[in-house]
């Protein structure tokens, strides 16, 4: 059974919608294994009592290190 040119494209449309789905799920993953990574870095600088300089450069950090205080607050 060969399938028609539309069922084609309807394939290769979905293959495509599937690899763009994992890309955004890897991305995301690789976000969060990132800020994992900087949450622990912080707690380990507020730990050991150093006094560090912390730049913020997007959104993301600036809601990072708010949680960072708040976890060291507590």
């Amino acid at each position: 059974m060969q399938n028609t040119r539309k069922e084609k494209i309807a394939l290769l449309a979905e293959m495509v919608y599937i690899k763009e789905e994992n890309y955004k799920l890897k991305s995301r993953e690789l976000q969060l294994r990132k800020r994992e990574l900087r949450m622990k870095e912080l707690e380990a600088h507020f730990a050991e009592g150093f006094e560090c300089e912390v730049y913020v450069t997007n959104e993301m950090d600036i809601s990072l290190l708010k949680e960072c205080i708040v976890a060291i607050r507590v």
